[in-house]
C-alpha cells in the first residue's frame, strides 16, 4: 500500500483536488447566482460564459507566471490560499449584491445588471482556479521530466475527473448536509490537503498551509454564520421597515422569511412565494382574498365536485379555502417539505388547522410527476403557482402538462390556472403571455373561459357546456352548499364576472396570436360590444388558425416563458424587451448564410494555398474546428440542463449531478484519445469525431421529446 501511495505523481493529487474545488465552486455560485436571478435559468448561459471568461484570463495569467517564475510550487500554494478565502466572499458579495441595485424583493434584475453581477463576481475566483490550471501543468510536466505537451493533457483528464467527483459528492451527500459556506469550506480543505504532497521540500509554506486547514475544519460548524449575517444586511439595506426572521437552506433555494406590519412574506430563491397574514391574524389578507376567488370560482364551476387537486397555494388560503366544502377530498402538492416547515409556525391559526385535516393530503412531490404516477382522478384541478418566470414553473403552463392533467381529469372535470393581468389587456407582452396560455389551454380543452381584472383567472374543461360566466347559476350553487367565507360570498360573482369585461377580455386573448406578425403589435381593440361567449366560440371557426410558433407554450418551446422574460423586463426597466421582441423574429434558415460565408472562406483559402503555399487553409480549418467543439460543448450542456429543468424541474438540486456526468464524459474522451490515439491523429479523425458531433446533435434534437413523454 506504501508503495502504490509512493507511485502516485504529487501533482495528481493537487490536480484532481483543483477539479474537484472548482466542480464544487462552480456548482455553489451557480445556485447562489440563480437564487440572485429568481431562478431564471436563461441567466445559466451568462453565468457559465463569465466563468470560462475569468478561467481563461487565469490560465492566461498563470502562463505569464510559469514562464517568470522558478518557484511555481509556492506559487502554486499562494493561489490555493488565495482560493479557500476567496471562494466564501463570493458567496456573501453574492449575497449583498442586490443591496446594490434600486430593487426589492421579489423583483427580477435585468439582463444588463445580470451580466454586470456575473463578469464582477465571478473574476476573482475564477482567475485564480485558471492559473491554478496552468501551474500544475507545469509542475506535472516538470515531474515526467517531458518537453511535450503531455503534462497539460494529463492536467486536463486528471482535472475532469475531479470535476466529476466533485459533482456526484455534492448531489448526493453535501447538498443535504451543509450550508452553502460550509461547502465552500470543505472545498479549501480538499484543495489545500491536495496540495500538500507538492510542498515536502517547503516545510514552512507546508505548515502554514496545514495550519490554514486545520483551523478551517474546527471553524466549519460555524462557518454559516456570515451567510445568515449577509441576508440579513440585504433585507436591511432593501426594506428597511421589514425585518427577516428565518432564513432557512432547501436543496431547491435557499428560503428567507420577512415580516413586516403583521405580514410575512416567504421568499424562496429570492422569489416571492406567497404572504399571509400571522399567527394572530384575524383579518383576511390581499394575497389571501385572491386566493379565495381563485378556490370558490373554480370550485363553482364543477356542479357537484367530490375529489380536487391543489398545486401549489395552499399556505396562502387555498386549501383552507376550499376545505370548507366539507364533501371535498384534496390531494395538496407542494414539492419543497422545508419550505412548509418553515412557513408552519407564521403561519394563521386556520391555515394551520386545515394542513392537518384528515380530507386534505399533503403530498411533498414534484406537481407533473404525481399526475404521471398517480391513479386518482379528480373533478377539480387547481394550480396556483407564480407566472412562468423559470423553465421549472413554466412546465405548469405547456401543452404537455395540460394534456397530463387532461389525463387525470374525471369527466366534466374542470382545470383553474391563474396568471397575472392589466385591466383591458392593452400591454404587448402581457397579452402576448396570456393569450398563449389561452390559446395552448384550448389546444387541449373543448371549452375555456377567461375571468378577473387584474388576476386572469382560466377555466377550462373537455366538456362544453361545463365552464359558465353566468354568476346567477354559479352563486346558487355556492349558496346550496352553504359555504360561509369572510374572504368570499355571493357578490363576488357579480364582480368577478362582469357581463362586459368577460366579453372583451375572453374576445382579446381568443382573437389575438391569429394573424401574422401578431407577437409584434398590441391586440386589436375588437367590436364595442363583443358578442356573448357561445356567439365568440360559433365565429371561432371561421377565424385564422393561432399562430403556434409564438402562441402555443410547450415543453421544448416554451414561449410562454420567453413572453414572461420580455415583460419582467419592461417591470424592471432593463431597457432589453425590445431586444428580446426582436429575437422573436429570428428564423432558423438565417444561419444558412453564415454556414455558406464559412465553407466560402475554407474554399477560398484552399485555392490561396494551392496557389502560393503555406498553411492558411489547415491553420483555418484546425481553428475553426476548435471554435465549433468548444462552442458546440457549451450548447450542448446547457441544452442538457434546461432540458432537464423542463422535464423533471429539479435542476437546482441536481445541477451537480448534471455537470459532473458532462465532466466524466471529458475526462474519458480525453484519456481514451490520449492512449489510444496519440501518434495516430489525422485530419480524417477529426472529421469523425465531428461527424460523431454532428449524430450526436441530430439524435438529441430528435430523442429528447420522446423522453420526455415517458
Amino acid at each position: 500500500m506504501r508503495n502504490f501511495i509512493r507511485a502516485i505523481p504529487p501533482p495528481l493529487t493537487a490536480v484532481i483536488a483543483l477539479g474537484i474545488g472548482n466542480q464544487l465552486g462552480q456548482v455553489l455560485l451557480l445556485r447562489e447566482l440563480l437564487m440572485l436571478f429568481h431562478g431564471n435559468e436563461l441567466t445559466l448561459g451568462i453565468i457559465l460564459a463569465f466563468w470560462v471568461i475569468w478561467e481563461a484570463v487565469g490560465c492566461w495569467a498563470g502562463a505569464l507566471t510559469a514562464d517568470r517564475t522558478s518557484n511555481p510550487t509556492r506559487a502554486m500554494a499562494l493561489l490555493v490560499a488565495g482560493a479557500v478565502f476567496v471562494m466564501p466572499a463570493t458567496i456573501i458579495l453574492v449575497r449583498l449584491s442586490r443591496g446594490f441595485f434600486d430593487t426589492v424583493p421579489g423583483t427580477h434584475l435585468s439582463l444588463y445588471h445580470t451580466a454586470l453581477s456575473c463578469f464582477l463576481l465571478l473574476a476573482p475566483i475564477c482567475t485564480l482556479m485558471g492559473a491554478q490550471f496552468v501551474l500544475l501543468a507545469r509542475l506535472w510536466r516538470e515531474h515526467r521530466l517531458a518537453d511535450d505537451m503531455s503534462g497539460a493533457a494529463r492536467t486536463y483528464v486528471a482535472e475532469a475527473a475531479g470535476h466529476m467527483s466533485g459533482g456526484l459528492l455534492f448531489s448526493l451527500c453535501l447538498v443535504h448536509l451543509l450550508a452553502p459556506l460550509q461547502v465552500s469550506a470543505i472545498m479549501g480543505i480538499i484543495m489545500t490537503a491536495g496540495i500538500l504532497p507538492l510542498l515536502k521540500s517547503r516545510p514552512a509554506t507546508r505548515r502554514a498551509l496545514a495550519g490554514m486547514l486545520f483551523l478551517t475544519a474546527i471553524l466549519l460548524p460555524f462557518i454559516h454564520i456570515p451567510g445568515r449575517w449577509a441576508y440579513g444586511a440585504q433585507w436591511r439595506r432593501l426594506i428597511p421597515d421589514s425585518r427577516l426572521i428565518e432564513t432557512r437552506e432547501s436543496k431547491y433555494g435557499t428560503i428567507n422569511v420577512a415580516a413586516r406590519r403583521g405580514q410575512y412574506s416567504f421568499f424562496q430563491s429570492n422569489h416571492l412565494v406567497f404572504s399571509t397574514g400571522g399567527p394572530q391574524d384575524k383579518l383576511t389578507g390581499m394575497e389571501e382574498i385572491e386566493a379565495a376567488q381563485l378556490a370558490h370560482l373554480a370550485v363553482s364551476q364543477h356542479s357537484m365536485p367530490r375529489s380536487a387537486l391543489l398545486i401549489g397555494g395552499g399556505m396562502r388560503g387555498m386549501l383552507r379555502e376550499m376545505l370548507r366544502y366539507s364533501d371535498l377530498s384534496i390531494d395538496y402538492v407542494e414539492l419543497d417539505s422545508t419550505l412548509i416547515d418553515v412557513a408552519e409556525p407564521y403561519l394563521p391559526q386556520s391555515t394551520r388547522k386545515a394542513l392537518r385535516d384528515p380530507r386534505a393530503k399533503v403530498l411533498t412531490t414534484d406537481g407533473r410527476r404525481h399526475l404521471k404516477t398517480t391513479d386518482s382522478t379528480y373533478d377539480l384541478i387547481i394550480i396556483d403557482l407564480p407566472d412562468p418566470a423559470t423553465a421549472v414553473l413554466n412546465r405548469f403552463y405547456t401543452r404537455e402538462f395540460f394534456l397530463e392533467a387532461a389525463d387525470r381529469l374525471a369527466p366534466g372535470g374542470v382545470l383553474a390556472i391563474a396568471l397575472t393581468s392589466t385591466p383591458g389587456l392593452r400591454d404587448r407582452a402581457i397579452v402576448n403571455r396570456n393569450s398563449t396560455l389561452y390559446h395552448t389551454l384550448r389546444d387541449i380543452f373543448a371549452d375555456v373561459m377567461v375571468a378577473g381584472e387584474d388576476i386572469c383567472l382560466f377555466f377550462a374543461s373537455e366538456i362544453p357546456g361545463t365552464i359558465t360566466p353566468n354568476a346567477q347559476t354559479l352563486g346558487d350553487r355556492h349558496e346550496r352548499r352553504g359555504v360561509e367565507s369572510p374572504a368570499f360570498s355571493r357578490r363576488h360573482f357579480h364582480t368577478l364576472l362582469q357581463d362586459s369585461v368577460v366579453r372583451r377580455k375572453n374576445w382579446i386573448l381568443r382573437n389575438h396570436g391569429r394573424r401574422p406578425g401578431a407577437a409584434y403589435e398590441p391586440p386589436d381593440t375588437g367590436p364595442i360590444f363583443p358578442g356573448t361567449l357561445e356567439e365568440q366560440k360559433e365565429e371561432e371557426a371561421g377565424l385564422e388558425p393561432v399562430d403556434r410558433r409564438f402562441f402555443i407554450n410547450s415543453d421544448f418551446r416554451p414561449i410562454g416563458y420567453f413572453h414572461t422574460l420580455i415583460l419582467l423586463d419592461r417591470i424592471a426597466g432593463g431597457g432589453l424587451h425590445d431586444i428580446l421582441s426582436a429575437m422573436l423574429r429570428i428564423r432558423l434558415w438565417w444561419t444558412a448564410p453564415l454556414a455558406a460565408a464559412l465553407a466560402a472562406a475554407a474554399l477560398l483559402l484552399r485555392v490561396i494555398v494551392r496557389k502560393r503555399g503555406g498553411h492558411k487553409d489547415l491553420n483555418y480549418a484546425v481553428g475553426f474546428s476548435v471554435f465549433a467543439i468548444g462552442f458546440s460543448s457549451m450548447v450542448f450542456e446547457l441544452t442538457l440542463i434546461f432540458a432537464f429543468q423542463s422535464i423533471y424541474g429539479h435542476v437546482f438540486e441536481q445541477i451537480g449531478l448534471i455537470v459532473a456526468l458532462f465532466m466524466g464524459g471529458l475526462a474519458l474522451g480525453a484519456g481514451l484519445s490520449g492512449n489510444h490515439l496519440a501518434g495516430k491523429i489525422s485530419f480524417r479523425t477529426i472529421a469523425c469525431v465531428q461527424a460523431g458531433f454532428v449524430l450526436f446533435a441530430i439524435t438529441m434534437a430528435a430523442g429528447l421529446p420522446a423522453v420526455a413523454a415517458i
